[in-house]
């Protein structure tokens, strides 16, 4: 019975965790502002360096 209600306040404690990260996330898309997005040439610069474009 104990091992069950581990598990029991496991789950539950995980789907408020899924469900702040995911109000988090779209806090973040709708503060989102042209300035933050990057371009595709932007993000390879970033990702692979100036040489590999």
């Amino acid at each position: 019975m104990q091992g069950f209600l581990i598990f029991a306040v496991f789950g539950v404690v995980l789907i408020f965790a899924f469900f702040a990260v995911l109000g988090k996330r779209r806090d973040y898309d709708a503060n989102e502002t042209e300035a933050d997005k990057l371009s595709d040439a932007d993000f390879r610069r970033i990702e692979f360096g100036e040489e590999d474009i």
